[in-house]
């Protein structure tokens, strides 16, 4: 069998993997992704799924704008906001 030529080609550059890893990391959403990149939320799943870069880049970027609003509650708790 041959190369697949079906379908549409992929509107994903390596470079959102970076841009999205920045965007991620202060506190995006897929959807504002999605609207920053000019695809449907459904696309950038199927990125998430297709490119080993963007998932991982995506989860770093959502780990340290989680870190960092953890970080901001345990200290108004504490009294420190």
């Amino acid at each position: 069998m041959g190369s697949k030529t079906n379908g549409r080609p992929s509107l994903y550059w390596a470079q959102y993997a970076e841009q999205a890893r920045n965007l991620c990391e202060r506190g995006a959403t897929n959807g504002q992704l999605a609207r920053f990149f000019g695809v449907s939320v459904s696309t950038i799943w199927l990125w998430r799924l297709a490119n080993e870069d963007f998932p991982n880049a995506v989860r770093l970027g959502k780990k340290v704008a989680d870190d960092r609003i953890e970080q901001a509650l345990l200290d108004r708790a504490a009294g420190y906001g």
